[in-house]
């Protein structure tokens, strides 16, 4: 029988082996050609010199990008080691902690979560449902929906940022869950649990048809007000799904876009945008890393910790991914006007990696509809802010003024949003 450390071990991902096959392949080719052209110069007369230099010249090039593949796919299969390993150690530690207990007697109940931030909400009154849905094209994403016992106020969909997955919201779920909210999450394609490349989508209109799925399935089949969370790139999804959904516009009672990826806080340099537009045409899965720091999205030392130590958390996007979420949250600032869902956008003016003026300027273009909340000396997690109290608050007691008013007209909820 296998044990828990080997039953967690899978097969090397299929793009780093092609990146190495690749690789070694045109290292030979390039030296094979290069053999072969020190061989004719040395006795081809010299009419055909210019030619064989050429090709010799030419097989440096075959063995430097041979060089590059092997690097790209030893990366890879670097970190998907890595990322096995953390995952092992973890589960011995879970293994290791239990208590030993007879074989007639029943297994003793799975280990909590490792990659979830410690709740310091009560959560008695919340039940917990793991599901999975899978997708058009075959992918697998895994959801929770975080239910209290009493009547529910309404159902809020939580859309996860780049690099993240759900685990990380249960903090904030039990809270919304305190307040009498029903609360559905999953992970995006290539995030955590779910399948895919890590960071990669072929499309960002897949991923837009992937929360449509899940508010069909989980959110729209129940009663009462439905509202949209959505973090990061995930602020960038629902607000370019309620402004052109790539199918019928779901009835969204409300929206949330906490630190919306509108803009990057800092621009790109040419040249780093010039590649990733090149790979996005030629390679569009290749990994770029992210480079950032945990401690570049909270204040907490206690969620950078466990950050750090978290084996679903990577730092990676792929260049058709990261070409094309930068496009959509462009298009959404050039068409703020076209919005017509009451939202709620909020973000910190300590936020290194989305931009605030770009908030600012979304707002400004559509107050009607869209207003703007910012934090003082808050970063880019607001949710884990070591002042996430008040963030919170904001959240539930906009919430709740959509959910009272979304039974009466229009107007008097515009009016009440403002």
């Amino acid at each position: 029988m296998p044990s828990p450390a080997s039953s967690c071990e899978s097969r090397p991902p299929h793009g780093a082996l092609r990146w190495i096959r690749t690789g070694w392949s045109l290292i030979v080719a390039g030296f094979l050609l290069a053999f072969i052209c020190a061989v004719a110069l040395s006795n081809e007369p010299r009419s055909t010199e210019k030619l064989f230099s050429d090709l010799h010249r030419t097989s440096m090039y075959i063995m430097l990008g041979g060089l590059i593949c092997l690097a790209i796919g030893y990366r890879w299969l670097h970190h998907f080691r890595r990322h096995e390993y953390l995952v092992r150690k973890i589960q011995e530690r879970s293994l290791d902690s239990a208590p030993p207990h007879p074989a007639a007697e029943q297994p003793p109940p799975a280990p909590p979560d490792a990659t979830e931030i410690p709740q310091s909400e009560n959560e008695s009154g919340i039940s917990l449902t793991q599901w999975t849905a899978v997708t058009a094209d075959s992918h697998r994403l895994q959801g929770r929906t975080w239910e209290p016992e009493d009547s529910s106020r309404g159902t809020v969909l939580i859309v996860h940022g780049l690099s993240d997955h759900i685990s990380r919201y249960a903090d904030f779920a039990a809270f919304l869950c305190q307040r009498g909210y029903r609360v559905v999450g999953y992970d995006q394609r290539g995030h955590g649990r779910s399948s895919g490349i890590r960071g990669h989508a072929p499309a960002f209109q897949r991923l837009l048809l992937d929360v449509l799925q899940i508010w069909n399935e989980h959110v729209q089949v129940h009663t009462g007000p439905h509202f949209l969370y959505g973090h990061s790139l995930g602020g960038c999804e629902v607000l370019n799904l309620a402004m052109r959904p790539p199918q019928t516009a779901p009835a969204i009672d409300g929206l949330i876009a906490s630190s919306p990826l509108l803009l990057p806080a800092h621009a790109i340099s040419p040249w780093k945008e010039r590649v990733g537009r090149i790979a996005n045409r030629v390679f569009p899965w290749l990994p770029f890393s992210t480079d950032i720091d945990p401690s570049e999205l909270t204040h907490d030392s206690r969620v950078i910790h466990q950050l750090r130590h978290d084996p679903y958390w990577h730092r990676r996007v792929t260049a058709r991914l990261g070409v094309e979420m930068l496009a959509a949250g462009e298009w959404a600032l050039d068409h703020a006007e076209q919005l017509r869902v009451p939202t709620l956008m909020l973000h910190g003016d300590e936020d290194s990696l989305t931009s605030l003026d770009a908030c600012r300027r979304f707002a400004q273009r559509n107050p009607r509809y869209c207003r703007l909340v910012e934090f003082p000396g808050m970063r880019h997690e607001l949710h884990h802010e070591t002042d996430r109290d008040r963030v919170w608050k904001t959240i539930a007691e906009w919430l709740d003024e959509r959910a009272a008013s979304a039974e009466s007209a229009p107007s008097q909820s515009l009016e009440k949003m403002q």
